[in-house]
């Protein structure tokens, strides 16, 4: 897609705005999916999972949800 060619469609987990070269354009209408983050029981999350966690979190519109 550099090189202009090419079209994705990706979610928005990502900071995408950090690649050089890349365009973001949000897609009109575009549905609403669920998003679940399973874990093992009794298994402390690495540094990474966590962080992972914790963006995926800040994303949630303010009143859904958290266990």
């Amino acid at each position: 897609m550099q090189a202009g060619l090419g079209i994705a469609v990706v979610d928005s987990l990502l900071p995408w705005e950090q690649f050089d070269g890349i365009e973001i354009r949000p897609l009109d209408g575009a549905p609403a999916l669920p998003l679940s983050l399973l874990t093992l029981r009794g298994k402390s999350l690495s540094r990474a999972e966590g962080l992972m966690r914790a963006q995926i979190r800040s994303l949630l519109p303010e009143g859904l949800s958290r266990p």
